[in-house]
């Protein structure tokens, strides 16, 4: 996605933020009214900004009452995750269903920067043959041929690239759900995640090792119902999106993939030489996990549908890229070498 840094609306957004939340005028601190906005907002008011520049044009065509405050509420929203009530009160952005339309209707938007900063495939359609409950076959076509998968620009990978054939650091992460109700035994079997023992959806990230990109996420999928490798390996998986010869690295949990596809700590072609390197990679990787997870919408039980939740899980991707993209870049591995 291309666009540009503006100081100035930036600076507009910060003084709007702190207004609405009523901090604007309890400290000359720098420092601390950014830590503010920070703590209420999820993210720099840089980034709010371009987010702004990108969205209000196409939200405009419909919505001619847009204003810029609505893309704030979206922001609190995702970033705090309560209930409407606590939002409007401590917004004061008037009654609930107001708040509720012009929160969605953002999130939606920047999930469709997908369309500028992610390239998006339509699942592959799949035949269930599971003899079970009536529900069990609509959750099945529900999953099957609604959620979409997505590319950060897979590119990024590139990026620094001295011929490593590891370009990749790949991992899955849960989100938690709520239980579905009414309550069936083999709906919550499918949902269950052993990360946090309830009902979750899994996530597929991909980051780019030099780079320090999102380059892929993918997702959602049922955390009891399908394995880290088998995200990777599936028809929707990130294995057919690779190169010749190409490999990820990635945890034990992708060991079936060792060495031809994937490159494991423990695996036989890891040299015990490197492991210090793969650390580094891992840690890498668990920064863009926990900058995910500050955002109240991806570490809360979610309330909402399924596809609103890979909704606000896709617009938290594109956020937190571009706060990579606009200075709080991860710690690039330059010196990363797959070989001895």
């Amino acid at each position: 996605m291309r666009y540009h840094r503006d100081a100035l609306l930036a600076l507009h957004f910060k003084q709007k933020g702190l207004e609405l939340i009523g901090k604007s005028h309890h400290s000359h601190s720098l420092k601390v009214r950014d830590w503010r906005f920070k703590a209420a907002f999820g993210t720099s008011s840089m980034v709010i900004a371009i987010i702004w520049q990108a969205t209000k044009e196409k939200v405009a065509q419909n919505h001619p009452s847009v204003r810029d405050v609505h893309v704030l509420w979206a922001f609190h929203f995702m970033k705090c995750y309560s209930t409407e009530v606590a939002h409007v009160a401590a917004l004061r952005a008037g009654d609930e269903k107001t708040f509720r339309k012009w929160v969605w209707i953002f999130l939606q938007e920047i999930s469709y920067l997908q369309e500028e900063v992610v390239s998006t495939k339509n699942q592959k359609k799949c035949c269930c043959h599971h003899p079970c409950h009536f529900v069990f076959w609509w959750l099945c076509f529900f999953y099957c041929f609604t959620f979409e998968k997505c590319k950060i620009i897979l590119a990024n990978r590139y990026k620094g690239d001295i011929g490593n054939d590891c370009l990749l650091s790949v991992d899955c992460a849960d989100k938690r759900m709520r239980e579905m109700w009414p309550y069936i035994k083999k709906m919550s079997d499918i949902l269950y995640s052993h990360k946090f023992h309830g009902p979750g959806l899994r996530y597929e990230i991909g980051i780019g090792i030099i780079s320090g990109d999102i380059c892929w996420v993918n997702g959602p999928f049922l955390c009891g119902k399908e394995r880290d490798y088998d995200i990777f390996s599936s028809m929707r998986g990130l294995m057919g999106e690779l190169d010749v010869g190409e490999r990820i690295e990635a945890d034990n949990g992708y060991c079936e993939g060792d060495p031809f596809f994937v490159k494991t700590c423990s695996g036989m072609s890891h040299h015990p030489r490197l492991r210090k390197m793969w650390n580094k990679v891992r840690a890498c990787h668990e920064t863009v996990n926990g900058r995910m997870a500050m955002w109240g919408c991806m570490s809360k039980i979610w309330h909402h549908s399924w596809t609103k939740h890979q909704t606000a899980f896709f617009a938290v991707a594109v956020i937190t890229q571009l706060e990579i993209e606009n200075g709080e870049p991860l710690f690039g591995i330059e010196n990363y070498r797959d070989i001895v």
